[in-house]
């Protein structure tokens, strides 16, 4: 069975040495376009377990490229996190 997730509501995720990659290459590209972009950085939530924190939409705009079947992971075990509450009951 699926249900509804809204993907602006936060998802939680390790990140693999690939995944570190991915964002600090997101982050040096916002640099390079001025001080402007610097508040387009994503927030980052990193909690006691080394999860990082951010909108389900920011996660699939940085690490998109990086999900391929050909590729290693950027999340550790492939998992991200999803607060019970979040999912919407139909």
């Amino acid at each position: 069975m699926y249900k509804p997730f809204n993907i602006n509501n936060p998802v939680k995720f390790k990140l693999t040495k690939e995944g570190y990659e991915i964002l600090k290459k997101y982050d040096k590209e916002l640099e390079s376009y001025g001080n402007e972009f610097i508040n387009l950085k994503p927030k980052r939530i990193l909690d006691n377990d080394g999860c990082y924190e951010m909108p389900l939409w920011k996660l699939m705009y940085i690490f998109g490229e990086g999900c391929k079947m050909s590729k290693n992971p950027p999340f550790k075990n492939c998992k991200i996190f999803i607060k019970e509450k979040d999912i919407f009951e139909k």
